[in-house]
């Protein structure tokens, strides 16, 4: 059975020697053949924006800060498109370096047409800088990474998939139409783009999936995740009978989610509702009441708080210490990941309860700031 994108690298397949039989018939009949292939690529890289734009905004919601990763791929990703076609036709046509023109002049992107011609031939720092932001290669560009972690969360994805690759497809038949060669170098690329899409798609599901800003898994998982990983890398450590596991868990959580409210600046009374409702929440207390007793205390006490506030910082020292003795830094460093994706659901949920802007990226700033301070103790 074939599986979702052997189907439509097969329907894209018969699209295009449907489409260029009938490019055939245009070119005899028409004279206006050149503009609408322009057109066309117009068209089919502003429906590619407004594909991944609407599946980026319907994952962030509320959010107004989204990666610059996402905002610059949906810019590069036609760019990247067009590169491909050149460098297989090995030159650009009068006719694709008008419509170059057209695309240089209208997107806000870092580079240039120059950047571009250059690149055909290897030459500057293009290609290289694409391949970072959309490539389907190894590395994975940037763009794919966060979009992918969109896509796993997203009900609707086959369609949206789908709507990518016509789209890519579309623009690139109608771009190489503009210089020779167009039917076997268009084909050679969708179907390179299809099968990179749907390798690097099955990949990230088994690798390391990151940062979850969109909510991909929820709070509960990577808690325990957080939970799991610690227990066992202390076990392994040798040092499970010198620290209580649990119980610096327990103060990891309470701690870290008082330094994260206190980041906000709000109100005193808004900051305490707040803590309470997401201590309850994430069942880090059993109840409002509880949390809200740990947040006066932390507040009254200067002490108190201020080792509130430093406990985050200790803890993820002692994972490195204990990643160390175990032999295993990378598990110390997927709890660190675990705790920052933690702290993302949590900034969603706040968001969506709150709709207040003070969360949003919030975790960015909060959780580079405690691994800075890792840092400088080391």
């Amino acid at each position: 059975m074939l599986d979702f994108f052997d189907t439509l690298q097969l329907s894209a397949m018969l699209a295009l020697h449907e489409y260029f039989g009938e490019k055939e018939k245009q070119k005899k009949a028409k004279a206006d053949f050149d503009q609408q292939c322009f057109e066309a690529v117009a068209d089919a890289a502003t429906k590619m924006s407004e594909t991944i734009s609407n599946s980026i905004l319907s994952a962030y919601q509320n959010r107004n800060s989204i990666p610059n990763c996402l905002a610059e791929g949906m810019l590069d990703l036609p760019i990247y498109a067009m590169l491909r076609i050149a460098k297989k036709q090995r030159w650009v046509s009068e006719k694709q370096s008008r419509l170059l023109d057209l695309f240089f002049k209208n997107l806000e992107v870092k580079y240039t047409k120059q950047d571009f011609l250059l690149a055909i031939n290897g030459g500057g720092s293009l290609e290289s800088r694409l391949e970072k932001s959309v490539g389907l290669n190894e590395p994975l560009g940037e763009f794919w990474r966060q979009f992918f972690s969109i896509m796993r969360a997203m009900q609707n994805k086959k369609d949206i998939f789908g709507e990518l690759i016509d789209e890519y497809a579309e623009l690139v038949m109608n771009f190489s139409c503009l210089n020779a060669n167009a039917a076997s170098v268009s084909e050679t690329e969708i179907k390179a783009f299809i099968s990179a899409l749907s390798s690097q798609y099955e990949k990230s599901f088994t690798q390391n999936q990151g940062f979850d800003i969109v909510g991909e898994h929820d709070w509960r998982y990577y808690k325990n995740k957080i939970t799991n990983l610690s227990h066992n890398l202390i076990i392994r450590s040798g040092d499970a009978g010198v620290f209580d596991m649990t119980q610096l868990l327990d103060l990891l959580f309470k701690s870290i989610l008082f330094g994260y409210i206190r980041e906000t600046n709000q109100a005193l009374e808004i900051q305490r509702t707040d803590y309470c409702y997401i201590c309850e929440y994430t069942e880090v207390t059993e109840d409002r009441q509880t949390a809200g007793i740990i947040f006066d205390s932390n507040i009254q006490n200067d002490e108190v708080g201020a080792s509130a506030l430093n406990f985050p910082v200790s803890f993820i020292r002692m994972l490195n210490i204990l990643g160390t003795k175990a032999n295993d830094e990378d598990k110390a460093e997927e709890v660190v990941r675990c705790i920052t994706n933690f702290m993302f659901s949590v900034e969603n949920t706040l968001i969506q309860r709150n709709h207040y802007a003070n969360y949003d990226g919030l975790t960015n700033t909060y959780m580079s700031d405690i691994l800075e301070n890792v840092l400088k103790e080391q």
